[in-house]
């Protein structure tokens, strides 16, 4: 249970990242240092096994917001491939998949299904109904699959 606390841990810090771009005054140099510090590149210690994969499920494709969110969802996993030194098969892979149009539920939930059966890791969801996605997360959690819900609210 610990393992997908942590998971779950780095796919907030992620989804944080992605929906929190903003510009640092930080030098190339400090960033590294300050990187080099807090990560660990052995996969003996990471969380993360090569080829995992993180699925990441929006409200929307098109929109402004959402278009944000995916490039902050492929600059973390950029990011997290870096740091643990994962290149080519063995990189982590993370999907951003939304609907077509803003708050479908039934294509969220879709997603949702055909996501889960690709036993991701972990998947970050900003959820359009919790209702309808309460099934889908029950799975989920006989699965040991951690949710994290973003930029909805969810008591689940």
């Amino acid at each position: 249970m610990k393992k997908n606390r942590i998971i779950a841990m780095l796919l907030g810090t992620a989804l944080l990242v992605c929906g929190c771009q903003q510009t640092s005054k930080a030098t190339d140099e400090e960033k590294k240092i300050e990187s080099e510090k807090n990560t660990t590149k052995t996969e003996e210690n990471a969380y993360l096994k090569k080829g995992d994969y993180i699925s990441i499920i929006g409200k929307a494709n098109g929109a402004q917001y959402w278009d944000e969110v995916k490039k902050g969802v492929a600059q973390a996993a950029e990011d997290i491939n870096t740091n643990l030194g994962y290149t080519g098969k063995d990189k982590v892979k993370v999907a951003f998949n939304a609907p077509d149009t803003a708050d479908n539920v039934d294509d969220q939930v879709n997603l949702l299904d055909e996501e889960l059966d690709r036993y991701p890791v972990a998947v970050g969801i900003s959820i359009v109904d919790l209702q309808a996605c309460q099934v889908q997360f029950d799975l989920a959690t006989d699965s040991e699959i951690p949710i994290v819900t973003f930029d909805s609210g969810s008591d689940y």
